[in-house]
């Protein structure tokens, strides 16, 4: 009986852990090999240079790159992203991320953003566009943040369901709820009305393939199984 018992109390385990025993995929990509393979250039001119992913067209609006096989849901997913606005370029600039990106036709697909303001308002905004072109916003939630050209910031940014938290360098500057929030997308680098630079950008979320090599076939930097959740 000792060892039915045993063998019982294995399988129990076994089941509570396939239904409650999430795994996570994560993709880093620090851009050390000069390509940009697997990211699609939804606006703007990006190019990759000296370990950096730039935009180099600068006055455009909402320029935005993604990572084009790659979706996250908004079950729970993390998205961290290193970057800044070019000291010496236009300093009313936005610089940040989007995240639950519909889709990568060239200037469409609507989309959420977290980005630093450079233009002296001092903040910086979370907002949600469902058409993806400008001004097309459906909400904004803004937060004090000062940000200063040619510095390096850490975008962070963390769904789990409808709700949405934003950090830089760490601290919480903006969590809210959005109840029609999509359920899936694509994630990337955001910059408009300024030349910007990204140094590295990670995703870890269920939704990343484990089967999946790295975008585009890329050999990836960081390629990693996460288990037990973000």
């Amino acid at each position: 009986m000792r060892k039915i018992s045993s063998i019982s109390a294995l399988l129990m385990l076994w089941w509570l852990c396939s239904v409650f025993c999430t795994q996570t995929n994560a993709f880093t990509d620090d851009f050390e090999d000069n390509k940009d393979d697997g990211w699609a250039r939804v606006v703007g001119e990006w190019v990759v240079k000296d370990g950096r992913y730039l935009q180099v067209q600068g006055g455009d609006l909402w320029q935005r790159a993604v990572l084009d096989e790659i979706n996250v849901r908004n079950e729970k997913f993390h998205l961290v992203a290193k970057g800044g606005l070019v000291k010496g370029t236009q300093n009313n600039g936005w610089v940040g991320v989007v995240f639950l990106h519909q889709g990568v036709e060239e200037g469409k697909g609507g989309f959420y953003s977290f980005a630093a303001v450079y233009d002296g308002r001092n903040i910086a905004r979370l907002f949600k566009s469902p058409s993806g072109k400008y001004p097309d916003v459906a909400w904004k939630k803004d937060a004090p943040f000062t940000p200063k050209p040619g510095e390096v910031y850490e975008f962070v940014v963390i769904v789990e369901g409808n709700v949405i938290k934003c950090l830089i360098n760490g601290k919480e500057l903006i969590e809210t709820e959005d109840p029609e929030i999509w359920k899936e997308g694509k994630v990337g680098l955001f910059s408009t009305n300024a030349e910007s630079f990204f140094e590295e950008i990670t995703v870890t979320g269920p939704g990343i393939p484990e089967a999946q090599v790295n975008p585009g076939g890329k050999m990836p930097l960081t390629w990693a199984r996460i288990k037990g959740g973000i």
